[in-house]
């Protein structure tokens, strides 16, 4: 789901006379600190938008090199019911432990990005499919999640904080 964000300008057609009596036409077009801003937000958003689509395509695909690079050193996620996991290894290890026995499948459904600078936030509606490698039935976790965005020098956007509430579906499926 690739798409661009286009920058605000804006336009006016000007009509001068000139010295002869002749009227020249023209157009001047200007683009505003605050159009750069908000063209910055969209691509901001967008690129977001796509982080997330990268991490359910690296889940699904058990790719947790990629995952990995989607996140920042010192993540931090946070599940009801369990500790705070904090930092990429710990990450790793928990989804390596995860992919031996279920492949994983999400997709999401953005509800807010706001952004602010550096730092971005996003409120997700979020549904997990595990399935068995040797068979059973799915497991399907769905709720909201809360994650933090911070925008790196080179002007990536990683995750650095992701609070989940995901609950086991009545349906499973």
């Amino acid at each position: 789901m690739a798409s661009s964000a286009s920058c605000v300008r804006g336009s006016f057609h000007l009509a001068t006379k000139s010295l002869k009596g002749r009227v020249a036409l023209g157009s001047v077009t200007w683009k505003t600190e605050f159009d750069s801003l908000r063209c910055n937000m969209a691509n901001d958003k967008q690129q977001i938008r796509d982080l997330i689509d990268n991490w359910n395509r690296a889940s699904a695909a058990a790719d947790i090199s990629k995952i990995l690079s989607l996140m920042n050193e010192d993540a931090v996620f946070l599940r009801a019911g369990h500790p705070p996991m904090r930092g990429r290894q710990a990450f790793a290890a928990q989804f390596q432990k995860a992919i031996e026995h279920v492949r994983i499948e999400a997709t999401s459904n953005v509800q807010e990005i706001e952004v602010s600078g550096n730092m971005a936030y996003c409120w997700n509606e979020l549904s997990v499919t595990m399935t068995p490698l040797k068979g059973g039935s799915p497991m399907r976790h769905t709720g909201p999640v809360l994650t933090i965005f911070r925008k790196k020098a080179d002007g990536t956007w990683v995750l650095s904080r992701d609070a989940n509430l995901l609950a086991e579906s009545a349906g499973k499926n």
